[in-house]
């Protein structure tokens, strides 16, 4: 071997021992952000989110003196958007694969128009991550085919295992299939859920692309967050910074009252309205959920007091025979057929419509209030998943879905968008219309009534 040989073996030799320290700077790097940023401390958190709450709670108790001649309304719109701000740029967090809603609202969202929303991407969490993100996949890719749409739209699996629950895990058994995946490919997406494709391995990925959204996107973001709330807690661990950047969550979940309890039809200031009943998107993580409610961010729920809607119509069947040009439609409509198949069997008789909760929640995040009217104040999570809510009508960052207006006009809607992105453009005409219709027989019965 000659000198200039040697020397470059030599070379090469320091410029691999270079890239050995580098990945292990690496594996250090990531070994100190899963050691600050998973970690849980529940009487901590509990004792804030405590501690907040009664000081708001005392705030709201003197606002008659504040302003003595308000008369405060108990429930409400939410702020729209302003039209700078559209096509609003969202990000879908689901637990897509299990109950079919999430995999209905994506199909939703999807087919709104583009001047409405951007969808940015899908991260998916809770459970098997990678099967859901291969399901989330199916779908899109399917719906980019058919429109055509160069665009990518990216989706990750997101982060495991939850910072803090009180429950087991909860699968259907039936997550991936109709995504036309074989049993193969679905074992290794549950024991290597990184593997999918565009995680690259990094268990980090969806919270990295929630981060990176938020830091990078022009116009402030809204997450419609559909499932547990674990990359949605980590990203603002990970970067507090982005929720100068995000414009609300709209989260599938909570209420003032639990089921069996009438909505009050006047709230009082200063009363705590509690719901021993929490939702399953709460209980999936409960740590998550304690401390995105306690962020600041503004949170609109759409939960069990208004998603109550039965989607048993014309369009199921349709959807079950998957015979459309589209392959979005079709992917969707088999993944019904499983549910529909799996429920059946569950409660011994046939089972033929399902409630859309989370194409609920993603219509209000689109058009919000469009359907709901909401009480604003200020909801605390408790450790066990519960909630405690007190009204503020002044200050509260919390929206809390309370009556659900016009629910048979939003299923027409709904269930005809689900066809194609030109049926969405015939069914926003026909409800736009039947909108103004009952705004005008409203109005027309308070000009009556004065």
């Amino acid at each position: 071997m000659n000198t200039s040989e040697k020397k470059k073996n030599e070379q090469d030799n320091e410029k691999e021992k270079e890239k050995e320290k580098e990945k292990d700077k690496e594996k250090e790097k990531e070994k100190e952000i899963q050691k600050v940023s998973t970690e849980f401390n529940l009487k901590k958190v509990e004792r804030i989110t405590k501690k907040k709450f009664e000081e708001l709670k005392e705030k709201t108790l003197k606002y008659d003196e504040e302003f003595p001649n308000k008369n405060f309304k108990s429930f409400v719109k939410v702020p729209d958007y302003d039209e700078e701000q559209r096509p609003i740029p969202v990000i879908f967090d689901t637990d897509i694969g299990s109950d079919i809603d999430d995999a209905l609202a994506l199909l939703l969202l999807l087919h709104l128009p583009a001047e409405d929303v951007k969808l940015l991407g899908v991260t998916t969490e809770y459970g098997w991550v990678g099967v859901r993100a291969a399901v989330a996949e199916s779908i899109v890719e399917n719906y980019r085919k058919d429109y055509e749409v160069k665009e990518e739209i990216p989706v990750y699996a997101g982060y495991t295992p939850v910072l803090y629950n009180k429950m087991s895990l909860w699968h259907t058994g039936n997550e991936g299939y109709g995504a036309y995946l074989n049993e193969k490919q679905i074992k290794k997406l549950i024991k290597e859920p990184y593997t999918f494709k565009q995680n690259k391995n990094s268990k980090w990925a969806a919270v990295d692309f929630i981060i990176k959204c938020c830091l990078e996107s022009e116009k402030k973001i809204s997450i419609i967050s559909i499932g547990g709330m674990t990359n949605i807690a980590l990203a603002l661990r990970k970067n507090p910074l982005i929720i100068k950047n995000i414009d609300r969550i709209v989260f599938m979940g909570m209420a003032i009252v639990p089921h069996s309890t009438k909505m009050p039809d006047i709230l009082k200031l200063g009363h705590s309205y509690h719901c021993n009943h929490s939702c399953h998107n709460i209980r999936q993580d409960i740590g998550a959920a304690m401390e995105v409610f306690n962020s600041g961010v503004r949170i609109m729920c759409v939960g069990h007091a208004v998603t109550h809607t039965w989607f048993n119509n014309e369009i199921v069947p349709k959807l079950r025979k998957m015979d459309s040009k589209y392959g979005d439609f079709n992917v969707v409509g088999l993944l019904l057929d499983i549910w529909l198949h799996y429920r059946s069997q569950i409660f011994h008789q046939e089972i033929d419509g399902t409630c859309p909760h989370d194409p609920l929640t993603t219509t209000e995040c689109i058009y919000p209030s469009r359907f709901i009217k909401y009480a604003r104040g200020y909801m605390r999570i408790t450790p066990k998943g519960n909630s405690e809510f007190i009204w503020d009508p002044v200050n509260g960052n919390h929206y809390i879905g309370s009556q659900f207006r016009h629910p048979k006009i939003w299923l027409k809607w709904f269930s005809y968008s689900l066809l194609s992105k030109e049926q969405n453009i015939k069914q926003n005409i026909i409800l736009k219309k039947e909108l103004k219709k009952i705004k005008d027989n409203e109005q027309k019965k308070i000009d009556e009534m004065l």
